[in-house]
């Protein structure tokens, strides 16, 4: 490399140092601003809700199939042949309440019946036989009686004669003799008399037997007439006209048209809350599974599940479950729709049928509650905007969570403002742009009332 003979001078190392902090100081002075003070902050645009107390339905969702409130299953009381069958009675028929199924051949039935009602009448007969036996007997022992008196009147005259010497001793034993046989007489009526009471008690309970006789026959020649005791849809139907059945026979199954049942299986954790009322409403020492139903006042809402066309029923809670299924942890709802089948509009609602797989949504009456998103729950906290419009982070205790909701027990206040948007990094006290979520504000209140879905 060449070498520059000015370099070599005295003067131009200072020239060189006075340069380069020239240079330094302009590129300094004159470089753009791309960073801020580091004492500005950058405001985050989040969306916030507004905390508020509503009106909250505790609620949870069972599922269940449909089953008729009332079921039949026909069989055959007395033997015999089928004589006639209700043109309706015929797989997916039905049939009014009152009308007549079927008719089972009678001629014996009546048989019995009339040779029940002649034993009943020769039981009653032989009765009254004995209540006119006991008053003839009644009067025969009077006369014995008499009779007795009088020939121990004899004896004894004839016992003084004898002493006397009027009569010989034969004489006297005769009339011992007839006396003996006067106190026979009177001894064998009187065990005649006292044996009417026990022949009385095995007739009275000959004429009770004839009398249950009689009754059977007559139940079994009624029963030979099968009549629907509701208006019901027909099942399976087993027997043909002509067929002879014999006690205890299947005739046909038959279900009720109007009401149904569904045996709502809910998990227990998710039914807790339903009971929370109780503590409130539950007034009496020993409650009853009636008052414990009309203490927890709850709404039913039944809904197809798999359908194309989206239903809803309204129903009642008949009853709960005896036990809790151990395997499922699950409790029964039964809850009932009244008119169900009836109210099948086609196209839009079909009625529910037997088998059918349902949604039952139990819902409690409202109670005021502060609830918010469970999404705007982070490790059991939740962001908070404070009045300087900075984050605040805040630990909560929550009732329960029910589907998106979580209902604050404590930690939060009417009228706080949370996030409900994701913060990465959330860093406490870091300036925020808080923008109004009003929609999300609107899904919660009908969310809470029960008017969104629960899923």
């Amino acid at each position: 490399m060449p070498e520059i003979p000015w370099l070599k001078r005295a003067y131009s190392l200072p020239l060189i140092v006075a340069a380069a902090f020239i240079l330094a100081f302009l590129l300094v002075l004159l470089k753009p601003s791309t960073e801020q003070d580091a004492d500005a902050d950058v405001a985050k645009s989040v969306h916030y809700i507004e905390v508020k107390s509503l009106p909250t339905r505790n609620r949870t969702l069972g599922f269940g199939e449909v089953k008729p409130a009332i079921s039949l299953e026909a069989n055959a009381q007395v033997a015999g042949r089928v004589i006639h069958i209700h043109p309706g009675l015929r797989q997916g028929g039905s049939l009014e309440k009152g009308e007549i199924a079927l008719k089972l051949d009678t001629v014996n039935a009546e048989l019995k019946l009339n040779e029940a009602k002649a034993n009943l009448a020769v039981q009653q007969a032989n009765l009254a036989s004995l209540a006119v036996e006991e008053e003839n007997t009644k009067v025969s022992q009077e006369i014995a009686k008499r009779n007795y008196q009088l020939a121990q009147k004899e004896f004894n005259r004839k016992t003084q004669l004898k002493k006397k010497g009027t009569i010989s001793q034969s004489t006297l034993d005769a009339e011992q003799q007839v006396l003996l046989g006067k106190k026979e007489q009177l001894q064998s009526i009187e065990n005649t008399l006292s044996l009417i009471p026990s022949r009385r008690l095995v007739i009275e309970a000959q004429v009770t037997q004839a009398e249950a006789q009689v009754k059977e026959s007559e139940n079994n020649l009624k029963n030979a007439t099968v009549t629907m005791p509701f208006t019901g849809r027909i099942g399976n139907v087993w027997v043909e006209v002509d067929e002879y059945v014999n006690v205890g026979s299947k005739l046909f199954d038959a279900n009720n048209i109007g009401r149904v049942e569904i045996h709502a299986q809910i998990p227990l954790q998710q039914a807790r809350p339903l009971f929370s009322r109780l503590k409130d409403h539950l007034k009496v020492s020993e409650p009853t599974p009636e008052s414990v139903l009309k203490a927890l006042d709850l709404d039913v809402r039944i809904r197809l599940v798999g359908g194309a066309i989206k239903s809803e029923w309204q129903g009642e809670v008949v009853r709960l479950g005896e036990s809790m299924d151990q395997t499922s942890r699950t409790l029964s709802f039964i809850v009932a729709a009244n008119g169900a089948p009836g109210q099948g509009e086609p196209g839009e609602r079909p009625p529910l049928l037997k088998g059918m797989y349902t949604e039952v949504e139990l819902l409690a009456q409202p109670v005021d509650r502060i609830v918010i998103p469970r999404q705007a729950i982070h490790q059991g906290k939740v962001y908070v905007i404070n009045q300087e419009n900075r984050l605040a982070i805040k630990p909560i205790e929550l009732s329960f969570v029910q589907g998106e909701l979580a209902i604050v027990e404590s930690g939060l206040s009417v009228g706080d403002r949370i996030v409900v948007t994701d913060i990465v990094p959330a860093v406490e006290s870091m300036l925020l742009e808080p923008i109004q979520h009003q929609e999300k504000e609107t899904w919660i209140a009908k969310l809470a009332s029960g008017e969104a879905s629960l899923k």
